[in-house]
């Protein structure tokens, strides 16, 4: 339509009549459903939504430089405020920084390990460049793959950091070996590289094919992305640390450094003689050390029983919402009140709650409050340390309230009003705000709603429950009509005529927008207010009947004010009623027991059940997945390992190390109150690719002295010795580069990274050690093993056949 005019023409229906001379055709804003305020004042909120293929950083930046530059700048906004409650980018660019700098710290204190080991400065250096060749050369390859360097890209490049040194210290340590023994600089380098060359390149493989099977088989979608995202750039770091290794490192040996060798520390050396002795009882009393091994495996349970576990990470989201179900004799006078006094709490609490903005939205029946805390401060790694430290000194050191500590004070605190109903969530996603949902379903909804009365009620009795709606609380008072069928069928009215008329007359009906310049017009169609404002005025609404005449609605027709459902789902043809439960506490494994002990004995009738929602089914399934994916990885690393040791029972002695390897991981994670979720789980896969390559460069070098001349006792004695200072720096190198990760605060949008640093730095710590005792040990059991199923298929082979 090109003016009102051309509005007022239209012809309704086939009777000619014009629009304009039934009805008022006027410029109108929507009717105001809603009070805004941000922080006390009266505010207009408005959300800005990428394309897809928008790059969510430069948008950002641009709508920041537009409001500041030309909106804020115009006259005709003067008096206004302009305020950005959330800025997705910003959390984007503070992901990315946390890394560069987690990453940056991690290679610094690679270095000083490598420095104190080493203890020359030139082969530290050449050791070190494995690192910017390794990261230049996966970056090449992630640019022909297609991939863009983002936050969970850099994630895995910041996990090798500490990996990609690995190769290059091994092959270090064995080509000055071998130098000490006198061999000239060029045949050391040659022999040395070539000697390790299959244990580093298994050792290597070991981690890839942790990756590949977990990439390509994976049925948990969210799972199948992180472990692609993070684990193809740890795969290309490693194969070309492995290629600089082999290559690189020989060359620079003979023609950087030389002449001379490492240096050597006394403590190192003092440390490395006393682990010769505890390694050389553990080979004279192995049912003792068994024992012990089998003490510190069983310990394993503790911690996995008590471990908080979840699947949703906090990171550093710093919101939460309360939602407000407000009776319907409130006029919105009062519900204003209300909302007022709950403003002016925040506002007395703002510095001990850390408040940011108080953003309310409200009518006279429904309210909404969304808080806004400060973002977290300090997340770098050595700003915990100072506070942990401080701490440890004694120094007051002053804390803010967590968020979730803020929840539990606010939901206790708040103003109340008598038969406001408060629920309270946290996700940006309004359709995840539940901590957890239990689902009813069945074919009556009114029968629907009597069960959720008492599961509320049932629920609602947990302590760590902070609240509990359903989709009935969400639904206000309506007016119900009911159509006399038998009334209907006789003035010919059909139902969905009725329907259809009160709906475009009472909520109204859109028509084309109307142009006027560049400007395009919402146009809607729908009674004037006067004559839409009460109950008798919709009973008088006239329906033409067969016959020509008119009848009143409430003629044929019968009303109910009643309490109306907010939402109406049905799952394979049956009606589900939703129950959320919030709860402030992220360990949801005990708030499902809770659930099932409180529904002990909730019996519903033939056709209709319960559930404990999706996200316990996807819980069930994630925990699935990883397991199948660390069953495929210990498959995929035992069959490589055959292969290098041509053996299906020697390698079983290196499997160990992997259960030895989840003691650390676990017990880490409890002693520091981090719960497991997806990053811990994706730590403990990219674990069983890690702790096995000490193993096997240690059982390389034992079945190569085995194999010139030396008893069994002997050669592990000496491999532990030789592999000692590598096995010690390849470890302290990868937990000092994940440290940063591991003590920091820093996170991606709600997922933290600290999980997966803390349980690589626990696996490594303990598999590090047990590498050193329980991998020669066992070792030498599967080795009788062998032995025995040799000398029993020898007998059975020389054998006779018996005579008849």
């Amino acid at each position: 339509y090109r003016s009102i005019d051309e509005i007022r023409n239209i012809r309704i229906g086939g009777t000619g009549v014009r629009l304009g001379d039934i009805a008022r055709v006027i410029y109108d804003v929507p009717e105001r459903e809603f009070i805004q305020r941000i922080d006390g004042h009266p505010a207009i909120k408005v959300g800005v939504y990428k394309e897809s293929a928008a790059n969510t950083v430069a948008l950002t930046r641009e709508i920041r430089r537009t409001i500041d530059r030309e909106i804020a700048a115009n006259p005709a906004f003067s008096g206004m405020k302009f305020k950005m409650l959330f800025d997705q980018g910003s959390y984007i660019v503070e992901s990315i920084d946390n890394l560069k700098s987690a990453g940056l710290w991690g290679g610094l204190f690679a270095v000083l390990i490598l420095f104190f080991f080493l203890r020359r400065l030139r082969m530290t250096l050449i050791v070190l460049l494995a690192i910017p060749l390794s990261l230049m050369i996966t970056v090449t390859c992630l640019y022909f793959v297609g991939w863009s360097l983002n936050i969970i890209t850099m994630m895995g490049l910041m996990v090798s950091v500490g990996l990609v040194v690995d190769n290059s210290i091994v092959v270090v340590e064995n080509i000055y070996r071998l130098k000490r023994r006198g061999t000239g600089a060029e045949e050391a380098a040659v022999a040395g590289a070539s000697e390790v060359s299959l244990a580093v390149t298994m050792a290597t493989l070991t981690t890839v094919v942790v990756f590949l099977p977990l990439i390509l088989m994976n049925d948990d979608v969210g799972f199948r992305f992180y472990m692609t995202r993070i684990g193809l750039p740890m795969i290309f770091a490693l194969l070309a640390s492995l290629l600089v290794a082999l290559l690189f490192i020989p060359f620079a040996a003979t023609r950087v450094t030389r002449h001379g060798s490492p240096g050597r520390s006394r403590s190192i050396e003092w440390v490395r003689e006393r682990y010769a002795r505890a390694l050389g009882w553990t080979m004279d009393h192995r049912v003792d050390a068994t024992l012990v091994a089998l003490l510190l495996l069983a310990s394993l349970a503790v911690p996995v029983s008590r471990m908080e576990m979840t699947d949703r990470g906090e990171g550093n989201i710093n919101d939460f919402r309360m939602s407000l179900e407000i009776p319907n004799n409130y006029s919105i006078e009062e519900t204003d009140a209300l909302m007022r006094r709950i403003e002016a709490f925040f506002e007395a609490n703002r510095e001990r709650y850390g408040v940011k903005t108080v953003d309310v939205r409200f009518s006279n029946v429904w309210g909404m409050v969304h808080v806004f805390l400060r973002p977290p401060e300090d997340v770098e790694w050595y700003s915990q340390v100072s506070r942990w430290l401080e701490r440890a000194a004694g120094i007051d050191v002053e804390e803010r309230m967590t968020r979730e500590e803020v929840i539990r004070e606010v939901k206790e605190k708040m103003p109340k009003a008598p038969g406001v109903v408060v629920s309270m969530g946290w996700m940006r996603d309004t359709s995840e705000d539940a901590s957890i949902s239990v689902i009813l379903y069945g074919d009556d909804t009114e029968v629907l709603r009597g069960y959720a009365e008492e599961v509320e009620r049932r629920i609602g009795a947990i302590p760590e429950v902070v609240s509990v709606e359903t989709d009935v609380q969400k639904g206000g008072d309506e007016i119900r009509v009911s159509v006399d069928r038998d009334l209907a069928e006789k003035y010919a009215i059909p139902a969905r005529y009725v329907a259809g008329t009160l709906s475009y007359a009472l909520r109204g009906i859109d028509l084309p927008e109307y142009h006027e310049g560049e400007k395009e017009i919402d146009v809607r169609v729908q009674l004037q207010r006067e004559d839409r404002e009460n109950l008798e005025q919709l009973k008088a609404m006239t329906f033409y009947t067969a016959a020509g005449g008119e009848i009143p609605l409430g003629a044929f027709t019968d009303f109910e004010v009643t309490r109306g459902f907010g939402e109406i789902h049905r799952e394979n043809g049956k009606t589900m009623l939703e129950v959320k439960v919030n709860a402030a506490a992220e360990d949801i494994g005990p708030l499902y027991d809770e659930i099932d002990r409180v529904m002990a004995g909730f019996e519903m009738p033939r056709g209709y059940s319960w559930d404990k929602g999706e996200r316990y089914v996807e819980i069930q399934e994630s925990n699935q997945a990883r397991n199948f994916a660390m069953i495929l990885a210990i498959t995929f690393v035992f069959l490589l390992m055959g292969v290098l040791f041509e053996s299906f029972i020697l390698p079983l002695s290196i499997i160990v190390s992997i259960p030895f390897a989840f003691i650390g991981a676990y017990w880490l994670l409890y002693a520091t109150g981090t719960p497991f979720e997806i990053m811990a789980g994706i730590g403990l896969i990219i674990l069983i690719g890690v702790v096995v390559n000490n193993a096997i460069v240690l059982i390389d070098l034992v079945n190569r002295l085995r194999g010139e001349g030396r008893s069994r006792r002997e050669a592990i004695l000496e491999a532990g010795r030789h592999r000692f200072r590598p096995i010690l720096m390849t470890a302290l190198t990868t937990i000092c580069g994940l440290m940063p990760m591991a003590v920091g605060k820093s996170a991606l949008i709600g997922i933290p990274y600290a999980p997966l640093g803390r349980t690589m730095i626990g696996g490594l710590v303990t598999s590090t050690f047990l590498t050193l005792f329980v991998v020669p040990l066992f070792y030498t059991y599967f080795d009788d093993l062998r032995g025995f199923l040799r000398r029993l298929f020898a007998r059975a082979l020389s054998r006779e056949p018996s005579r008849s």
